[in-house]
């Protein structure tokens, strides 16, 4: 019987915890394509012109990654293989697993996937090359309502088929199935999903669609059902403005170009840090502009420089709310 929500883990409280010697997590992009064209994400809105450059990560490039991350002091706690592109498009995506799993460089190595391109071949490489959890993202429950929403014609018996072949077959691995509220339609929806995905999953949700930004553009994306405004949050509690962004404390963005930036949304917000070819990442996480970038968003600045403004993840995507720290964080930092 799969769980229901999100995932919750034990977390450390930030301002106990930081300035961190390592990043607790790095997303490392395998590739900026995609074979869907979803209508809810930002990589296909109208605002996304800041994807210019479409690339694989090659092997060696994610190999010299990796090598960087073992000369952090500790182990990151989550690699993640994912971003706006769609990973298992990376055909060395389980040679890269395989080698971050062999090098320990990570507590836990996650997959994010549309799961389109699952199939009993490639579940049986991820799974032995040591994937730790994978997220599938289902688009839909119907073959009409997939092709509405992504512009990709699916054999859902097929899908369905070749994620329960990987959750008969997924030894250790964790698998969570979400979907988005938007993508059905109404309560028997509802049952229908968790009915179909609850025998082949360890958890299982439904997410509330979110805005992408405050971006003027943004608003043709309320024909398309996608909301500008929310009062609720992805995971369907109360949304709440909030000034200070923990991922500018702990987190790390790789593209597979090897630029880094500091967030998920790093692409956007035109923060580049450097490049993993050119600056190692242990001096990448400690440079004066990150150190510049974290005093902003603790003294709420964060708004007011650069494309942080027109952000909406922290307030749709993150419950913490680090208020009460602001003071004893910039402590850390001065």
């Amino acid at each position: 019987m799969a769980k229901i929500g999100q995932i919750e883990r034990k977390k450390n409280k930030l301002v106990n915890v930081i300035p961190l010697n390592t990043p607790y997590t790095v997303m490392i992009s395998p590739t900026d394509f995609c074979n869907l064209n979803c209508i809810f994400c930002e990589y296909h809105s109208p605002d996304a012109k800041f994807f210019k450059e479409q690339n694989n990560m090659s092997f060696s490039l994610f190999k010299m990654i990796i090598d960087q991350l073992l000369e952090f002091p500790d182990k990151v706690k989550l690699l993640t293989l994912d971003d706006y592109g769609e990973p298992t498009l990376n055909k060395e995506l389980p040679k890269m697993i395989a080698y971050a799993k062999e090098k320990d460089v990570a507590e836990r190595i996650m997959l994010v996937t549309n799961g389109t391109l699952l199939n009993p071949q490639l579940n049986k490489a991820i799974v032995e090359a040591g994937l730790d959890e994978i997220k599938i993202s289902v688009e839909a429950i119907d073959e009409r309502k997939f092709q509405k929403i992504t512009s990709f014609k699916i054999n859902m018996d097929r899908f369905i088929s070749n994620i329960r072949d990987l959750y008969e077959n997924k030894n250790n691995l964790y698998v969570f199935i979400k979907t988005v509220d938007i993508a059905l339609e109404g309560k028997v929806d509802e049952q229908r999903f968790y009915s179909i995905f609850n025998p082949i999953s360890d958890s299982m949700d439904i997410e509330h669609i979110i805005p992408h930004s405050t971006h003027p553009e943004e608003i043709q994306l309320q024909t398309m059902g996608i909301p500008t405004f929310s009062d609720t949050t992805i995971s369907g509690k109360k949304a709440k403005d909030k000034s200070i962004c923990p991922h500018l404390m702990y987190y790390l963005a790789i593209t597979p170009s090897g630029d880094v930036y500091p967030c998920s949304n790093g692409k956007r917000s035109r923060y580049f840090l450097g490049n993993v070819e050119k600056e190692e990442l242990t001096k990448i996480w400690k440079s004066p502009y990150l150190r510049k970038l974290r005093i902003a968003n603790i003294i709420g600045e964060r708004k007011n420089v650069g494309k942080c403004l027109e952000c909406q993840f922290l307030r749709y995507t993150i419950d913490d709310d680090l208020e009460e720290d602001r003071e004893e964080m910039l402590k850390k930092f001065l």
